[in-house]
């Protein structure tokens, strides 16, 4: 398999200043981007396996929680046209959750309680989404490897709500 990752951020954001700020001497529109706040970080835009940082691998899925929990194993993950891939040896590039308006409650996505991989580079880190909301991790060369004790990511919500993954990994 290989994969080619091509990602496109875009947010632009125009303040108009009040005119008794002394900054507002002539335009009083700013405008602040993500490109902005991202310079010098360029390696994002696009990977593939001779990239650095290199994307080898790639799936997305939706998650099905059962009684509010749910474990991502990211050494048994859905591959298209069926069956199941292992991400065992590889650091993750990107890592996007998304808990869908259409369900009633929050979803929280954390580090495995057992064998966690490590999404935000410690044992403490957890994040937990609104319906509606998403997160896109970027994780360039600084993720955790996947292996026996680096494997699961666990999703905590209410009764059978769904969870949207994308997820690419690399050497």
């Amino acid at each position: 398999m290989s994969v080619a990752v091509t990602a496109s951020l875009s947010l632009s954001v125009v303040e108009t200043l009040e005119t008794n700020v002394a900054y507002a001497s002539g335009d009083k529109a700013i405008q602040h981007t993500l490109a902005d706040l991202l310079a010098g970080i360029t390696a994002y835009a696009s990977l593939n396996g001779s990239t650095s940082p290199p994307a080898s691998k790639g799936a997305a899925w939706d998650v099905t929680l059962s009684a509010g929990a749910a474990t991502i194993d990211l050494t048994a993950l859905p591959q298209a046209g069926g069956g199941t891939q292992s991400m065992n040896g590889l650091l993750a590039r990107y890592l996007v959750f998304v808990n869908p308006v259409s369900n009633a409650n929050n979803i929280t996505i954390a580090d495995g309680a057992t064998n966690g991989y490590l999404l935000f580079g410690d044992s403490s880190g957890q994040i937990t989404l609104k319906p509606g909301q998403f997160v896109i991790l970027y994780c360039a060369g600084n993720a955790q490897t996947v292996g026996g004790s680096a494997k699961n990511i666990d999703l905590t919500g209410t009764g059978s709500q769904v969870l949207r993954v994308m997820a690419v990994f690399g050497s």
